[in-house]
């Protein structure tokens, strides 16, 4: 996506360096962005059973985004799906443009913990990315 025309990514951070929430907002609403994606790893704390892919929107605007990523996310996972959900986070609540919140897996799971850091996982799971956005979009 970062060569497609059609589309100009503009990304928070490129490495493990933390950038404060709101920042992550302000960044996204300051260059007028179409459409903001956070991409996370969950964590349930003292829960290691816990497992799954989940998809969160805060207005309805997000909703449809989150759907579609969801959609295709859950697939490039295969974890289990636990569904796309209405949440007040502080990314979706101030951005200006539909937005989500991806979570791909558990940190917490050992299991997904050794999969989330598979390259191959994660090549999987951009090109999925990917492909929810140019299906938002309605591009190819």
């Amino acid at each position: 996506m970062l060569n497609d025309p059609n589309f100009q990514v503009m990304m928070t951070r490129r490495d493990d360096t933390f950038v404060p929430r709101p920042e992550r907002a302000s960044l996204a609403n300051a260059v007028h962005a179409d459409a903001f994606v956070s991409i996370h790893a969950n964590i349930a704390d003292g829960k290691p059973t816990v497992r799954g892919t989940e998809t969160y929107y805060y207005i309805n605007s997000g909703k449809t985004l989150a759907d579609i990523m969801h959609k295709h996310v859950l697939g490039a996972t295969c974890f289990t799906d636990r569904k796309v959900k209405n949440a007040n986070y502080q990314v979706l609540r101030e951005t200006t443009m539909p937005a989500t919140l991806l979570e791909v897996g558990f940190l917490s799971n050992a299991t997904e913990e050794s999969i989330l850091f598979s390259d191959s996982f994660q090549n999987r799971v951009a090109q999925a990315i990917v492909y929810g956005l140019q299906e938002y979009f309605g591009v190819k």
